[in-house]
């Protein structure tokens, strides 16, 4: 469950921004259980913020996930606005990712998903939506 207080949504150890001009995702079939998607001004992009119970490290969680997946880069170390984690890019024949994965406490992760469909994510990485959605995460206490 998310908490919205201040125009942020909190949950235990962090907060997160969507950037203005951003349409909320209302399809329960991609929101995630416990989490948040959102389309991009353009609705070009999707953007999962996603809380994650996860027993393994930030890296290891990227490396689960990732194997499944044609890998774009390597897993790399992020910190960011007080929180540390790991962020990959990957590929399927028809969409190519950013995921970001940041530990919070009690084994919990805040991961964010870039979803381009037969795009660049290396461009959209490069946009300054991308930039507002990243830094729009940062560690607080509720």
């Amino acid at each position: 469950m998310l908490m919205y207080k201040q125009g942020r949504l909190w949950t235990e150890g962090a907060s997160i921004c969507i950037p203005d001009g951003f349409f909320l995702e209302t399809d329960p079939d991609i929101n995630y259980e416990r989490g948040l998607s959102a389309w991009n001004s353009t609705q070009s992009c999707l953007y999962m913020w996603v809380i994650s119970e996860n027993e393994v490290g930030t890296r290891e969680g990227l490396e689960e996930q990732s194997c499944n997946f044609k890998p774009l880069s390597e897993i790399t170390p992020i910190t960011l606005n007080g929180l540390s984690g790991h962020w990959i890019t990957y590929s399927t024949p028809r969409e190519e990712y950013y995921e970001v994965r940041f530990a919070l406490p009690n084994k919990v992760q805040l991961i964010l998903i870039v979803e381009k469909e037969g795009g660049n994510i290396k461009a959209v990485m490069d946009s300054q939506e991308f930039k507002d959605a990243l830094s729009g995460i940062r560690a607080e206490q509720i």
